[in-house]
């Protein structure tokens, strides 16, 4: 096997760290000599032990990266806003660094953005530390930084606090080579349904991964707007099953009744879920 730890346990290079703990589960259970009898297995099982030590190591490096650029600047904050003393404390066991998926709640609606920023607290987890820095130092943090997850935590305190300013950022982001860092764009862009990151959406959407494609789909169906529905009829025959579940789920939800007909041929799919989804589509 493949010495790159990424590789021996079968993820990408940007893997995060819920990906890693779930394919070293699988494959430990795979490869573990009491299951496995194959004249290697051993051997394979240890590499599988050290590849995920080593990745968790590389991981909790970098969040004690991210604790260690988070207050030399929050101090120097706080020395720039002399009148008002900031009392937040920036020795914090952040939910964040503990969490690195991004938490994400379901709004029917996206219509009242304006009311309050309890919209995006209650998508986005930010820990105050971070939020309460100035749109300048947050704009620094995302564009210099090599911590991805400096760069997670930048972006989404700027959604927060910027809501579509924050647009050409997020338009950064969507390229970002990281895929936390992506994914939180992608989001972003959904929840504030900005209309000029469609095209980069779909051309995103092309070679990306099953996540990325159904992040991508989730946005453009917030985005809800006639130009989005063909792209989303497409994607209902996308080769992943995962994607065309979520497609199908869209196209119910949003009632895209007059595209019933063109979605019809996948009641001869061979997945049965596909066909049963359908079928609830199309006869209730």
């Amino acid at each position: 096997m493949s010495k790159n730890p990424y590789a021996i346990l079968q993820v990408s290079s940007d893997a995060n760290i819920t990906d890693i703990k779930a394919a070293y589960k699988r494959l430990a259970l795979k490869y573990h000599p009491d299951v496995n009898s194959c004249e290697n297995s051993e051997q394979m099982f240890m590499e599988i032990v050290n590849a995920y030590k080593t990745l968790l190591d590389m991981h909790n490096k970098e969040k004690e990266s991210l604790k260690k650029e988070i207050k030399p600047s929050t101090n120097n904050n706080q020395a720039e806003n002399n009148s008002e003393k900031a009392t937040y404390n920036t020795n914090f066991p952040s939910k964040i660094l503990k969490k690195i998926s991004v938490k994400f709640k379901i709004f029917d609606k996206f219509t009242n953005l304006k009311k309050s920023k309890n919209i995006f607290t209650n998508v986005f987890e930010v820990d105050p530390a971070i939020s309460s820095l100035s749109k300048q130092e947050l704009i620094k943090r995302f564009h210099t930084s090599e911590n991805k997850y400096v760069r997670s935590e930048s972006l989404k305190a700027l959604i927060i606090n910027e809501k579509q300013k924050a647009y050409p950022i997020l338009k950064k982001a969507l390229s970002d080579i990281s895929k936390e860092v992506r994914v939180i764009a992608i989001q972003g862009v959904g929840i504030l349904r900005i209309r000029q990151s469609i095209p980069i959406l779909y051309n995103l959407y092309e070679n990306s991964s099953v996540h990325i494609k159904i992040e991508i789909l989730e946005a453009l169906s917030k985005i809800n707007i006639p130009p989005i529905y063909n792209f989303i009829i497409q994607a209902c025959f996308d080769e992943e099953k995962a994607v065309k579940l979520e497609a199908l789920k869209i196209v119910k939800n949003l009632n895209l009744v007059k595209y019933h007909k063109e979605i019809s041929p996948l009641l001869y799919d061979r997945d049965e879920d596909v066909k049963k989804v359908l079928k609830d589509i199309l006869y209730g």
